[in-house]
C-alpha cells in the first residue's frame, strides 16, 4: 500500500488523481438530483447515438468496426461519439487530441480503470513520452517508407507539378536515414543529427565535381561496406549536376525545417520511448497532441500514426497467435482529414480488421477525404461498415447522404439539431438523437473510483 501511496504519475500522486477525478465531471448523485435518467450501456460495444450500441466482436456481427462520422463543427462529434467510446474502455486506444482537452479530462478515469495512460505531446512536451520515428524504422523498407512519409507529409496529394524535386529529395533523405540507422549510435538518430548530416552537403551550383564533407563520409562507408543500402541511394542522388543538387537540397531543407524545433527535439530525445507493441498487449490509451492553430507539425503526426499502425500490423502478423492482437486497438481520430494523412491507409484500412485494429474517423465533409487521398478517399469510405451523419451544410455530403437514406436533399439539409443518421452495412438506416453524455459520464466516473479503491485497498 505504501508503494501505491508514493507512486507519482505526471506531476501528482496516485491518490491525488483518484480523489480529483470526480472534479472533472458531474457526480452521479448530482445527475440524479437534476432528474437525469440513468443510462445503461452494454460492455464491449461502440456508442453511436441514444440507445444505439453495437457489438465490437466483428466475428459475431460479420462487419468491421471502422466508422466514419461526419458533421459540421459543433454538431457533437467529439462529445456525442468520441468521448462516450473512450468511457466504454473497450480495448486500447490511440487518440488524436488537438487541444489536449481529452487527455486532461479523462486520463484519471482511464488510469482508475486499469489503463496505462500515455501522452505524446509535440506542442508542450513537459509531460510527454518520447517518440523517435527514426529508431522505429528498423529495416531498409521501413527507412524508405519513413523517407516517403516525411517528404510528402504536408502534401494534400502526393503528385505535384514539380514531382521531380520531391522524388530526388526523398532519395537523399533515404540515404541519410539509412546512414543514421546503420552506422550511428542510437542516441544520435534524431532529426537534429539528420539536419546536421544534410548541412554537410555544401555543394556549389557551378561545381558538381566538388567533394563535400558528406561525400567523404560515404567514401568511408564504401571502403567498409561497398554494397551498403545507404551508399547506393546516396550515389544515385549524387549523379545530378551541381545546380540540380542545390535545388534538391533546398527542397529537403524546406521539408526538414518544419521539425527543427525545441519541442520536437525534446520528444525525440526523451528516453521514455513509446513501445508500440505494448499498445496491443495491455490496455493502453495514447493521446497524441499537436497545436490546432499551428499546422506546421501535422506532418509529424502523420508519421507517428503511420508507424504505429504499420508496427501493430507487423506485430500481429509475426508475433501473435491467430495473427491478431491480444488486446483490440481502436484509433479514435478527431479532425481526421485536417491533420492526419496515414501512408498506405486506403490499403491498410481494408485489411486491419483481422488484426483486431479499427478506426473511427471524424470529418466535416466527405470531400476532406478526397482532398487528402484523391480517388482513394472513396476506398476509405467503402472500407467503413458504419457511417454516421450528424448534419451539416456541405451540399455534396448532403447529396451523398440523401442517396444513402433514399430521402430528399431538402429533408437532409433541414435535419433538426441533435439528430443523427446511422448506416450499417446490411441494415436499415437508424434515425436517432445525440447520446446523453452527462449522466453516462457521471456514472462512469463514480464506478471507476469505486473499482480503483476496491482493487488497491482491499
Amino acid at each position: 500500500m505504501e508503494r501505491i501511496r508514493r507512486e507519482v504519475w505526471n506531476g501528482g500522486t496516485m491518490m491525488e488523481k483518484v480523489n480529483g477525478a470526480m472534479e472533472n465531471g458531474m457526480k452521479a448523485a448530482d445527475a440524479a438530483a437534476l432528474g437525469m435518467q440513468e443510462v445503461h450501456v452494454p460492455a464491449d460495444t461502440m456508442i453511436l447515438g441514444k440507445d444505439c450500441y453495437y457489438d465490437l466482436d466483428s466475428y459475431k456481427t460479420l462487419r468491421n468496426n471502422n466508422v466514419v462520422v461526419i458533421g459540421s463543427p459543433g454538431a457533437g462529434k467529439t462529445r456525442g461519439i468520441i468521448i462516450p467510446n473512450i468511457l466504454q474502455c473497450s480495448g486500447s486506444y490511440v487518440i488524436t487530441d488537438p487541444k489536449g482537452n481529452l487527455y486532461r479530462r479523462y486520463r484519471d478515469y482511464l488510469f482508475q480503470k486499469g489503463y496505462r495512460v500515455l501522452l505524446l505531446d509535440f506542442y508542450d512536451p513537459t509531460y510527454s513520452i518520447g517518440y523517435n520515428c527514426i529508431i522505429h524504422a528498423k529495416t531498409d523498407e521501413d527507412i524508405m517508407k519513413l523517407a516517403h512519409v516525411i517528404t510528402y507529409s504536408n502534401h494534400s496529394k502526393e503528385h505535384t507539378k514539380d514531382a521531380f524535386w520531391d522524388e530526388a529529395a526523398e532519395l537523399l533523405l533515404t540515404a541519410l536515414l539509412a546512414y543514421l540507422n546503420n552506422y550511428c549510435d542510437p542516441e544520435e538518430r534524431t532529426f537534429k543529427s539528420l539536419v546536421d548530416l544534410m548541412n554537410l552537403e555544401t555543394v556549389q551550383e557551378d561545381y558538381s565535381d566538388q567533394v563535400t564533407p558528406l561525400d567523404l563520409l560515404f567514401k568511408d562507408i564504401e571502403r567498409i561496406d561497398p554494397d551498403s543500402f545507404a551508399l547506393r541511394k546516396y550515389n544515385a542522388f549524387r549523379l545530378a549536376a551541381g545546380k540540380t543538387l542545390k535545388s534538391i537540397l533546398i527542397t529537403l531543407q524546406t521539408t526538414l525545417s518544419r521539425y527543427d524545433s525545441e519541442s520536437v527535439t525534446r520528444v525525440m530525445e526523451n528516453r521514455n520511448e513509446l513501445v508500440v507493441p505494448d499498445i496491443g498487449r495491455r490496455k493502453t490509451a495514447v493521446f497524441i497532441t499537436v497545436s490546432d492553430m499551428d499546422r506546421r507539425l501535422d506532418g509529424l503526426v502523420n508519421i507517428v500514426f503511420t508507424q504505429i499502425m504499420q508496427e501493430l500490423v507487423q506485430y500481429a502478423d509475426k508475433s501473435c497467435l491467430d495473427q491478431h492482437l491480444p488486446i483490440p486497438v481502436r484509433f479514435l481520430m478527431d479532425d481526421f482529414a485536417t491533420n492526419v494523412t496515414i501512408a498506405d491507409f486506403p490499403r491498410m484500412i481494408a485489411s486491419i480488421r483481422s488484426r483486431w485494429i479499427s478506426t473511427m474517423m471524424i470529418l466535416q465533409a466527405e470531400s476532406q477525404l478526397t482532398e487528402r487521398y484523391g480517388d482513394d478517399g472513396r476506398t476509405i469510405l467503402g472500407s467503413c461498415d458504419t457511417y454516421v451523419y450528424l448534419g451539416g451544410e456541405d451540399l455534396q455530403t448532403a447529396k451523398a447522404v440523401s442517396e444513402r437514406a433514399d430521402k430528399s436533399l431538402k429533408s437532409i439539409l433541414e435535419m433538426p439539431l441533435g439528430t443523427q443518421l446511422i448506416f450499417r452495412r446490411g441494415e436499415k438506416m437508424v434515425k436517432t438523437t445525440t447520446f446523453p453524455m452527462p449522466e453516462f459520464e457521471a456514472r462512469r466516473f463514480e464506478e471507476a473510483k469505486k473499482e480503483f479503491m476496491n482493487r488497491n485497498w482491499r
